[in-house]
């Protein structure tokens, strides 16, 4: 009678055969299509409950859904196995076989909604290339099913916006905006149906593109917010707030030729409109759902981060203006022969697709037959040496304190405090501590520092990793189900549930949440992942991290960069324009450290460009520490070698010696030795161990800090109080115990019952 399909998958299907009619063209075959993703212990039961008609769905896509996957512009070169541009290898990890193995993105920043909303805006859809491509008569409507954001409900819902400001000030269309400035829109959010539900509003800008210049999406997620439940007539007022910065767009090529490569807000008009997803415009009460604003035609540039002050520049790229005569040049501590991210520096060129010339440039199959071009193995591999690099400075060793680390609590990053603690400890004791980080950091005495317990994730705590066997854990919802909520605040709480369960079983850190993008449809993590878009899966996995700190349990939020992935993982190159990379990969990670206070990640097993992930100073330093000012532990993914020492040329997963130098703070290995190192005694190496050391130390004593702090207790009492993970089987065992006695006790008092009756019954 009702056929209704549920989606039990955290990857966008093809799923146009629920718009197919029966056999006499009267009805749909499907009646309705349900998403749970991947729901954990107890989604289930609320699936039936949403089935049943006991509460109403508010859940919203965080993917575009097409009809036809290979409509994408990641498709051809996102990595399937056999198809893509790498096929899996296995365990074999030697440069020789890796040279090949690599991803273009070839789409730039075309990412999910943003290439499929930005190709209808240019008429690409209609064009002829795409109909001869994929045999398309009705355009955008006849490529996208569910777009970007969609989302049904059993109620309905009014919106009736009551006021824009800008900074305070009530502003109307065509206002000039402030380079610091903040758009906040004004909603009145009312449940007009018959059944209490939520609802999700989205917010979109629409910044001014020149052909040829740099390259915009036409349609971009600008803020978003959920009510709460709302009974049928009941209303809420919401805030939908927009600063005029996130509206930048990052320049690496000086493309404007104004002289200048970084963020920068360009000139024009700038328009917002509120919709129900990526594609479709709200219907708003009195019709008010675009709003319209100008930028002076000399733009705004952001030369600075906003949160610290610290100069922003290209890191990643070599490139000079030919026309603005602008150029770049990477300069790195720990790789000094980098090579530019974009592989333009090489023989062989990657050609990316333009918004400039969709049709011509859209990668409508594999790059074929591009190796690494000219890099050389000494290149890939700088071998650290006891030779001081430039500007190295000898660490303060011999500390004759006598702090703890209770003496350093609530303290900044920069006290000198924390130098003179780390000070008291050898350089053996802090490389074993780096070397030694596997699912856990060991016990210093010498500073009153206890041993604490890591497990892998994301969703919740995953006991295959770390052995514990006996470990017993709730699975939560992948990120993408909690991505789909649209709800920070629920992202929140699964934090703080994780966290308080965390402390129940004793231990201090997470190997997740995870942020990296769903590039494409086929990743094989999407699952950990919580959408395709970067200011969505920022916010979500922000405060999901802030939740489970304030609760004491450090989240290590993965992977940190463009694993996006799993097919020729561990050493693939990835070779991506700067803007790609700032504005859509490393973006979440920006708002996990501004918004999140997260002060643990870890990074990719891959490559950004030629360089290790695992060894890019440009990323693990120049921007995650200088720019954006993060303080705290980067530990590695699971760390690989083929020998008990690695070796140079036959481990090309990660290298501890350019870990420490590039800001990669801690080794994810179990049974790490200081042997691990190859340079302990130059001034350089002494300087980098010493850093990772104080790193991993802030880390703990930084969530520890902050939750005492957020829950009101007794700092010097919280730490050590969850050293050792919840044995289960103890309670099992006292449970047993209790039990035996009880049977014994029953069986002893049957036992001497019966003779004190007989006795009593012979002297009666």
């Amino acid at each position: 009678d009702k056929v209704i399909v549920v989606l039990n998958t955290t990857n966008p299907m093809e799923m146009g055969f629920i718009d197919e009619k029966d056999y006499d063209g009267t009805r749909d075959n499907v009646d309705a299509a349900l998403f749970m993703g991947t729901p954990g212990t107890r989604g289930t039961i609320g699936l039936a409950k949403l089935l049943t008609g006991e509460i109403t769905p508010s859940g919203h896509l965080t993917d575009t859904w097409a009809y036809d996957l290979s409509t994408a512009a990641s498709y051809a070169n996102s990595g399937r196995e056999g198809v893509g541009t790498y096929t899996d290898i296995s365990g074999d990890t030697t440069f020789s076989t890796r040279i090949n193995k690599y991803s273009d993105y070839t789409e730039d920043i075309y990412v999910g909604y943003k290439w499929y909303e930005t190709a209808d805006a240019e008429g690409f859809w209609n064009s002829s290339a795409a109909k001869l491509t994929w045999n398309l008569a009705r355009g955008y409507d006849q490529v996208v099913q569910f777009p970007f954001g969609y989302g049904l409900s059993y109620t309905t819902f009014k919106w009736t916006v009551v006021g824009v400001t800008s900074n305070g000030e009530a502003v109307s269309d065509g206002a000039v905006l402030a380079k610091d400035g903040k758009i906040d829109i004004q909603l009145l959010v009312e449940n007009t149906g018959t059944v209490k539900g939520k609802d999700v509003v989205q917010l979109y800008y629409t910044p001014p593109y020149t052909k040829g210049g740099i390259e915009k999406s036409a349609v971009n997620l600008g803020a978003f917010a959920k009510t709460a439940e709302l009974e049928p007539g009941k209303s809420e007022q919401l805030t939908i707030s927009l600063p005029v910065e996130d509206m930048k767009s990052y320049d690496c090529y000086d493309k404007n030729n104004n002289g200048f490569m970084g963020y920068e807000l360009e000139g024009g008009e700038y328009v917002l409109t509120l919709r129900t997803d990526a594609h479709t415009l709200a219907d708003v009460s009195a019709g008010r759902n675009t709003f319209r604003f100008t930028v002076p035609d000399s733009g705004y540039k952001y030369e600075t981060d906003t949160a610290t002050g610290n100069k922003v520049e290209n890191r990643f790229t070599t490139f000079t203006n030919p026309t603005s005569g602008a150029s770049s040049t990477i300069t790195e501590l720990a790789v000094p022969k980098a090579h530019s991210v974009d592989g333009n520096d090489e023989p062989v060129k990657i050609n990316y697709m333009t918004r400039n010339d969709f049709i011509s440039t859209f990668p409508y199959q594999k790059t074929e037959n591009r190796l690494a071009g000219t890099i050389k193995e000494d290149a890939l591999y700088v071998r650290p040496t006891p030779v001081d690099m430039e500007g190295a400075t000898a660490p303060p060793l011999g500390s004759t304190t006598t702090w703890t680390i209770q003496d350093v609590m609530g303290l900044p990053y920069e006290d000198e405090k924390w130098d003179q603690l780390v000070g008291q400890l050898d350089i053996d004791t802090m490389a074993l501590l780096i070397a030694s980080g596997g699912f856990g950091t060991m016990a210093i005495d010498a500073i009153g520092k206890p041993r604490t317990t890591d497990t892998d994730g994301p969703a919740g705590y995953n006991n295959t990793v770390t052995g514990n066997g006996g470990l017993k854990a709730v699975c939560y919802p992948s990120d993408t189900v909690i991505g789909a909520t649209w709800d920070w605040y629920m992202a929140y709480q699964v934090g703080a549930a994780i966290g308080i369960e965390g402390k129940a079983l004793g231990i201090s850190g997470l190997y997740g949440p995870g942020a990296n993008l769903h590039r494409s449809v086929t990743g094989g993590r999407n699952f950990e992942y919580y959408s395709e878009d970067a200011r969505l899966s920022g916010v979500m996995c922000a405060y999901e991290v802030y939740g489970a700190k304030e609760q004491g349990v450090t989240a290590y939020v993965k992977h940190i960069a463009v694993n996006d992935s799993d097919s020729g993982r561990n050493g693939a190159f990835k070779w991506l324009t700067e803007q790609n990379l700032r504005e859509n990969y490393l973006l979440p990670f920006e708002y996990i450290v501004k918004v999140g206070k997260g002060n643990a990640f870890m990074s990719s097993v891959d490559r950004i460009g030629s360089t290790r992930a695992s060894s890019s100073y440009a990323m693990l330093t120049s921007v995650l520490r200088n720019e954006w000012g993060f303080r705290g532990t980067v530990i590695t993914d699971f760390y690989q070698s083929a020998t008990a020492t690695p070796s140079k040329t036959s481990d090309c997963i990660h290298d501890v010696d350019e870990c420490v130098r590039a800001g990669n703070s801690q080794i994810l290995h179990s049974d790490g030795k200081v042997s691990m190192f190859d340079d302990t005694k130059s001034v350089t190496s002494q300087r980098a161990i010493f850093n990772s050391a104080k790193d991993i130390l802030y880390s703990y004593v930084d969530t520890v800090n902050f939750a005492a702090t957020s829950q009101g207790l007794d700092k010097d009492s919280v730490i050590g109080n969850s050293v050792e993970p919840f044995r289960w089987w103890i309670i099992l065992v006292v449970g047993i115990n209790v039990v035996v006695v009880g049977i014994i006790g029953v069986w002893l008092w049957l036992l001497f019952k019966k003779p004190r009756k007989a006795k009593q019954k012979s002297n009666d």
